[in-house]
């Protein structure tokens, strides 16, 4: 505030009308003034004829323009003047704050020369913004805290009292915050619950300040001396309730001219900050910290050592599990490659040697991600792979709760003793329960689609509903307690959606943090496994017979026309049906065991984010890149006209280079009518093959043959993060997944492309729950040109140069383009020959046509079959 004075101070000096020497500070004088006044009238305002006397007595002295001194004020938005009910013109000052504190200096100062007045006729009821600005004023004019002199005067403290001197924390300079202070700031933790969340609210507005000693240290050493319900109960409930407080943190911690301007020091504040965040059961919030903690740390990478050593003993899963998810974007995102080794040996020795590997399934996979990218890149070397993969060292549970223990949980909270909280109990038992795990439907979404879902691989061990009741239990274990976290997870005015979950109950943080060590401990101690069962050669020759009968049936049953006939040949089939009574279970001669290998969270699938995607959404369109025009006034004669000059689609100039397009997706349609099959549209829609070129006429042979309506699709798992590609485990697991028409799987082509998609993804300008997706050369062309992922589908050379993109991310349609020069380089490397399929879709008036082509290049030139064709009229 006093650089502000000055800087008004100065302004005013220089004015032609009321010229002054700038080091005399006038307007603090003529505001202190001001103020005196206000508090001998105990008023918040003058008279104007008051404020004009007191402000030309002062400023008489130094200017001649002191009879107008007061409009200067006045344009300088320090003081305003407003008319009362009474029509009579009073002066205020602008900002209520200015007014408080000047006011407060003002009482201090009186009270400093005068030891017989002091602040017991000054009212916390009906003046609170007073006792805020002075405690803010006191301690830094006297050296002591304001509750210091009220106790000495003993004065009654209240919760208003508390609450002044927490709001005015923020507002102090660092200096004036002591040990005294700090003793205070603990009387009111353990005041009252609001008063809780007000001490939150500011400790996260000076968390970066670092000679503050209520910055992140401070709050740091609060919550980590916390239990895990305690916190959650308190802190975890305020984050999820102030998300515009959040906000302001991430805004900062996201911002890169800002960033630039802190040291090391003040970056692992707000990384702290930012990490104690992730308690927070709002998915919305914890998952923008997340990304925001990335965002931070790839560009401080000494920072990564410092935030691990400081949480390794946190109670807290959900902020273990999110902070290595943060680090392993980091590293897949930083350019700053000299703190992978360090960051490495501390993921090995607390993660990986532990008598027991942290029981997590998500933190392991973050964690091996941290350690196996660097392996890959050469920046640290795993000496034993074995030791980071999975299956790892895990205790199982000793005890496997009945349903019978479970429902004696709810018996333990009745609604008569608890009331509506008892609810919050009902809550975890029902989401809990699995598709048949009492009986016929009664299922939670959590229990059914995501706890069954994941573990169904194991249901031929252990009973799922079983593995339920495990989880159930541990939720308990972990500390839910009615009291504390019930009122709370009625979720009163929380907007709840049963798919996005953004606003979580407590209880369902807990059970996400059941279902993820359970998943873990089993896949550490149990084979997943299929049986397939071999039949004896009597029950296989009954069957075949049986089949070929019940299949001649059914073909005369598709001749006839005959309602009647058709009919009593259902009932011939019923009886046919009918007629292979015997029990298979009795004919098996064989069972033999296959195991399903578990390499990691992606299969199945549990992953829920992608940290080293740092794109929330695509740039707005900007245009395409291809052109194609509809009909004027539309036209069924345009629909049959094929595609001229396939260079355009296929040789594209971006940003003055020259490229070839691998894989695009262009729509240009134009909405006639509200009727949807009344547009005129073009849809072009194609993915590039390389071929050998000995095995070009076989390839095109087999592809050719190929018809009725073959697509054009791109290989597109969900379960790869974006810079995963193409070295990680999980697209190693999908790499010959996807084979669309066989061509690969037979050695005839390899395909150019590959398709990110992650489904789960928020886009945080909106708060939406959004898909995100771009394409991907290859792996051999990443390979062969030693490319990597600079950004979100951006791919350069070791120079740095650009070679690969996809247009998408820039506001134009999904295309992707590469050097075409590059591309030439590649092909004649590996003598290959370059084709596209291309589907094709025109509609006009109602009427529609559709190609599916091959392309070639050859020497230059393009040539083109059509597979297989299509067109028809759209039905009224």
């Amino acid at each position: 505030m006093s650089l502000y004075i000055k800087k008004v101070n100065n302004n005013l000096s220089n004015d032609q009308r009321f010229p002054f020497v700038d080091h005399i500070n006038l307007v603090q004088e003529a505001l202190e003034n001001i103020a005196r006044r206000m508090l001998e009238t105990n008023k918040s305002f003058l008279l104007i004829k008051d404020a004009q006397e007191i402000i030309s007595r002062v400023a008489k002295q130094y200017t001649d323009g002191y009879r107008i001194f007061l409009s200067g004020l006045l344009e300088e938005n320090l003081l305003s003047i407003s008319e009362n009910y009474q029509g009579q013109e009073n002066v205020y000052f602008n900002y209520e704050r200015f007014g408080d504190i000047f006011i407060s200096l003002e009482i201090v100062n009186t009270i400093t020369k005068n030891k017989n007045i002091g602040l017991n006729n000054i009212d916390v009821n009906y003046q609170p913004n007073i006792y805020e600005a002075l405690s803010i004023v006191v301690p830094e004019k006297t050296g002591k805290e304001l509750f210091e002199i009220l106790n000495k005067e003993k004065t009654d403290i209240n919760y208003l009292h508390f609450e002044s001197f927490i709001r005015g924390l923020s507002w102090r300079k660092s200096s004036s915050i002591s040990n005294s202070t700090i003793s205070y700031i603990e009387m009111a933790l353990a005041e009252d619950h609001n008063l809780v969340h007000l001490v939150y609210e500011q400790l996260m507005l000076t968390s970066y300040a670092k000679n503050n000693l209520l910055n992140a240290d401070y709050l740091h050493e609060h919550l980590i001396n916390m239990s895990l319900p305690d916190r959650d109960s308190k802190w975890t409930v305020y984050l999820n309730d102030k998300p515009e407080i959040v906000h302001r943190i991430f805004e900062l911690a996201s911002f890169n001219r800002t960033m630039s301007n802190f040291s090391k020091s003040e970056v692992a504040l707000i990384a702290t900050t930012v990490t104690w965040l992730f308690t927070s059961s709002n998915r919305l919030l914890r998952d923008r910290a997340t990304h925001t903690l990335v965002h931070l740390l790839k560009n401080n990478m000494e920072t990564v050592v410092v935030l691990l050593d400081n949480f390794k003993s946190v109670n807290d899963p959900y902020v273990l599990e999110r902070l290595y998810a943060a680090i392993y974007g980091a590293c897949l995102r930083s350019k700053q490659t000299h703190n992978h080794s360090a960051i490495c040996e501390f993921t090995m020795n607390h993660i990986f040697l532990k008598e027991e590997v942290y029981p997590h399934v998500l933190l392991r996979d973050y964690a091996r991600g941290i350690l196996l990218y660097s392996h890959y890149r050469g920046l640290y070397e795993v000496k034993n792979l074995d030791i980071i993969n999975p299956p790892y060292k895990s205790k199982w549970y000793k005890h496997i709760p009945t349903l019978k223990e479970i429902d004696e949980l709810k018996q333990l909270y009745p609604e008569s003793k608890y009331g509506e909280k008892s609810y919050s109990i009902t809550s975890i038992l029902r989401s809990m329960t699995t598709e048949y795990g009492r009986g016929v439907g009664g299922y939670g979404d959590f229990g059914r689609y995501v706890f069954q879902s994941a573990l169904s691989d194991w249901a031929n061990q252990i009973d799922i509903q079983n593995l339920s009741n495990i989880a159930t239990m541990k939720v308990f274990e972990l500390g839910y307690n009615i009291e504390t976290h019930g009122e709370y997870d009625l979720m009163r005015g929380k907007y709840f959606d049963r798919f996005s979950n953004t606003y979580e109950r407590i209880g369902k943080k807990y059970q996400w943090i059941a279902f993820h060590e359970l998943m873990a401990r089993l896949s550490d101690n149990f084979q997943a496994y299929n049986e397939e069962k071999e039949y004896t050669d009597e029950y296989n020759l009954r069957l075949e017979t049986y089949l070929k009968k019940y299949w001649d049936n059914d073909k005369e049953l598709e001749v006839e026309d005959n309602s009647q006939e058709e009919k009593e040949n259902s009932g011939d089939l019923d009886q046919t049906y009918s007629s292979f009574d015997l029990d298979p279970e009795k004919y098996v001669q064989n069972v033999k065991r296959i195991n399903i290998p578990y390499h990691g969270p992606w299969n199945p699938f549990v992953r829920d984010i992608d940290p080293s995607m740092l794109v929330s959404e695509k740039q707005k369109s900007l245009g395409t890149l291809l052109n194609f025009d509809l009909p004027q006034d539309g036209d069924k004669d345009w629909i049959h006209q094929k595609l001229d000059k396939p260079d355009k689609i296929f040789e594209i100039e971006y940003d003055s280079k020259q490229y070839i397009s691998l894989a695009s997706l262009y729509v240009n349609k134009y909405e006639r009518t509200s009727v949807y099959e009344e547009r005129d549209e073009i849809c072009i829609k194609l993915k590039a093959l390389f071929v050998d070129a000995n095995q070009v006429n076989a390839f095109k042979e087999m592809t050719l043959e190929k018809r009725s309506g073959n697509g054009v699709n791109w290989r597109e798992p969900y379960q790869i993060f974006a810079f995963e590609h193409f070295w990680h485990s999980s697209y190693e697991d999908f790499l010959n997944e996807y084979d669309d028409d066989g061509e690969q799987k037979q050695g005839y082509a390899q395909e150019a492309v590959w398709s990110y998609l992650w489904e789960n993804n928020y886009n945080y300008n909106t708060d939406e729950r959004t898909s995100i997706s771009y394409l991907l050369p290859d792996a051999p062309l990443v390979k062969f040109f030693n490319l990597s992922q600079d950004s979100e589908g951006v791919w350069v050379d070791n120079k740095g140069v650009k070679i690969a993109l996809d247009a998408s991310i820039f506001g134009y349609e999904s295309c992707l383009l590469f050097d075409k020069q590059k591309l030439e380089e590649f092909l004649t490397h590996h003598n290959y020959t370059l084709f596209w399929k291309v589907y094709t879709e025109k509609v006009s008036k109602r009427h529609y046509h559709e190609w599916w082509s091959l392309y070639q290049l050859n020497n230059g030139s393009y040539s083109y079959d059509i597979m297989d064709e299509s067109t028809g009229e759209f039905a009224y």
